[in-house]
């Protein structure tokens, strides 16, 4: 089955099968009397519930999955190909990770002989079993690629990439961006994780919990205040966007991609909020609003960058971005 209707059906059929593993599994896997329900610091177990219970709440959460996933795979006139995708990967998660979470709690009562001597890694392994259903779902329904007259239609005419043949001036060109947000952000995660190794040091649990939870927290408050200052570049092999602080891309659009290119006043709440964001039709740096690229890919996406220099930035990255990617189109590479 190679066709757009047909993935989505398999990946809805795929979204709905941890519902059947679970009914299937059941009858083999009764529900113990007591089974985890909560871990402390040190990893010992501090509270249970009802084997019942668990098998009620996993049920619960399979089959609103399975139906929001049968749903969603059936009305393709109302939900976009795009939005399937990440829907159907998402509901395949929640199913197949409460799935995994009964079957693999029960066996740890069974192995461990009750519910004291079951750990935490029990319940943990269940996130790479959804993780991993989760991409499978997202693979198999695949992307959609509308026609290129039909995407070129969304494209306003001035925007639109033309072949270009010859040096053009101008490229490279780079701008640099800081999100006072982002920043902010990460300054309070990190104050979050210090207070937790505080708290945690001072209530007598160890370092070694601490360490566990407060390490984590502090890596993230880096990352996120190192994407608060990022670096937009076009070159020949089209646009990158990368913080200046981490020898990484974080949003990439190649020449060959681009069929247009314009320049907007970026508002946060088009484009999913502040900061980096990802949504299944767009994505978007936005520092607070402002002067920016908006690119438009022949996958029908859309990509936007705002650039706090202005809007004379933003016309120069959109004459640079769309020599490169006209010039794309003649099969010719750019130089100044």
């Amino acid at each position: 089955m190679s066709s757009p209707r047909s993935r989505r059906l398999l990946a809805g059929l795929l979204a709905i099968a941890p519902l059947a593993v679970l009914l299937a599994l059941a009858p083999v896997l009764p529900p113990p009397g007591a089974v985890p329900a909560r871990w402390g610091v040190g990893g010992d177990v501090d509270r249970v519930m009802s084997g019942t219970a668990l098998l009620g709440t996993t049920l619960t959460l399979t089959v609103i999955s399975a139906l929001t996933a049968g749903l969603v795979a059936g009305l393709s006139r109302l939900v976009t190909p795009r939005w399937s995708r990440v829907v159907l990967a998402g509901c395949a998660a929640v199913g197949a990770g409460a799935a995994a979470v009964y079957v693999l709690t029960v066996l740890g009562v069974r192995v461990g002989g009750g519910a004291d001597a079951v750990t935490a890694w029990w319940a943990l392994a269940a996130f790479p079993v959804a993780a991993g259903w989760s991409w499978l779902t997202y693979a198999v329904h695949g992307e959609h690629r509308p026609p290129l007259a039909e995407v070129l239609d969304t494209v306003p005419e001035l925007d639109r990439v033309v072949p270009v043949t010859g040096a053009v001036p101008g490229v490279p060109w780079r701008s640099d961006t800081t999100s006072p947000s982002l920043r902010w952000v990460g300054v309070f995660v990190a104050a979050v994780a210090v207070v937790v190794v505080v708290l945690l040091v001072g209530s007598g649990d160890g370092w070694v919990p601490a360490l566990l939870l407060g390490a984590p927290g502090l890596a993230l408050a880096l990352v996120v205040h190192s994407l608060a200052q990022v670096r937009a570049e076009v070159d020949a092999e089209g646009l990158r966007l990368r913080p200046l602080r981490l020898p990484v891309t974080v949003l990439r659009v190649r020449a060959e991609d681009v069929v247009g290119v314009g320049v907007a006043d970026l508002d946060p709440l088009a484009w999913g909020g502040w900061g980096l964001r990802w949504l299944p039709d767009r994505s978007a740096y936005i520092a607070s609003g402002g002067p920016g690229l908006v690119v438009h890919r022949r996958s029908g996406r859309r990509l936007a960058v705002e650039l706090t220099e202005g809007a004379l930035a933003a016309a120069a990255g959109r004459q640079a971005l769309r020599a490169v990617a006209g010039q794309a189109l003649t099969g010719e590479s750019t130089t100044s």
